[in-house]
């Protein structure tokens, strides 16, 4: 039987708590019917009928906030290279279908911890956006924390997000972006603050930096790094992902 990722579990709470049917959750999973359905009914789901997506609710988000739709339409400058980069690493894009089976609409969602909260911020300004922020309690096994989340409602956001890569159920089929040259290294700061860790050894007087990611987006960071000592890409034992680990001695 499937064991979902933190992530994913983060994924079919929010996707749960707008409305999606259990029929989308899984189909963004692609996972098998049998192991959402356990995951729901041992966490205290109920399972939802086929026609309990909340339209309504969608159309009045959409009336109610703004956003520049056409943010990512061409990653021109830092600050979307920065963002697109993060959003690989922590942003959530779906799709939805209307009730006849036609286009809808579409979601960029964010979620972090409360104390990260002013990356979503930040972001939100970016995007001349005045969607709220949110915040809920989470459970995650044992571990009860405070997650911030904002959802923006745009079809063409979604769409742009997906054509520069950004793609929904991400986590293992993530591919590199295409960007100018000049542009990489933001997007790769950006990756690296939604799924980079910094580690330092006073008593070696070193340091290692480590990010997740699929083998190809890692491959990519590490040919645009220029670094040919001290990195490499392993695959953790029992972990579907990839990661890069650099590590040298510091100044």
């Amino acid at each position: 039987m499937r064991e979902f990722t933190v992530k994913e579990k983060e994924m079919i709470k929010s996707m749960y708590d707008d409305g999606e049917t259990i029929s989308d959750i899984r189909k963004t999973l692609k996972c098998k019917s049998s192991s959402l359905d356990n995951y729901l009914r041992d966490n205290g789901f109920k399972k939802r009928p086929k026609n309990t997506l909340k339209e309504t609710d969608f159309l009045s988000n959409t009336r109610k906030y703004k956003v520049d739709e056409s943010y990512f339409e061409s990653i021109d400058d830092q600050n979307k290279a920065y963002w697109l980069g993060f959003l690989y690493a922590d942003g959530n894009v779906r799709l939805s279908s209307s009730y006849t089976g036609g286009e809808k609409g579409g979601t960029l969602e964010l979620t972090l911890k409360s104390e990260d909260e002013y990356h979503i911020e930040s972001m939100l300004y970016d995007l001349r956006a005045t969607y709220p922020v949110k915040r809920r309690e989470v459970r995650i096994g044992e571990k009860t924390y405070i997650a911030s989340r904002t959802q923006i409602h745009s079809r063409k956001m979604a769409d742009d997000l997906i054509n520069q890569g950004c793609v929904p159920a991400k986590s293992l089929v993530l591919k590199p972006p295409t960007l100018r040259k000049d542009l990489n290294s933001h997007f790769i700061r950006g990756y690296f603050d939604g799924d980079g860790c910094v580690g330092f050894y006073p008593e070696h007087r070193s340091f290692s930096f480590s990010i997740l990611g699929t083998k190809e987006v890692l491959e990519y960071i590490k040919k645009c790094s220029g670094i040919s000592h001290g990195i490499s890409i392993t695959k953790p034992k029992n972990k579907n992902v990839y990661t890069i680990n650099i590590s040298g001695p510091t100044a």
